[in-house]
């Protein structure tokens, strides 16, 4: 896949590590400059919460998306 194939992107982050954020808001920045809508979903979870978050993402992922 292109950066112009795609039409939106979601970037979680780990808000609790300052670092996890700003590779988000990067990977975010970089989409958005190749006319990628991207949104960057900050998760007040630690490590092992953010795992299990993963096994919903795909819902998570479309209602945020959707604005809900």
């Amino acid at each position: 896949m292109t950066w112009s194939n795609a039409l939106r992107a979601a970037a979680l982050c780990l808000s609790r590590r300052e670092d996890s954020c700003a590779q988000a808001r990067g990977f975010a920045a970089k989409a958005s400059s190749n006319g990628v809508h991207a949104q960057v979903l900050p998760q007040d979870l630690l490590h092992w919460g953010f795992n299990q978050l993963l096994g919903t993402l795909d819902s998570v992922v479309v209602e945020r998306l959707a604005g809900r």
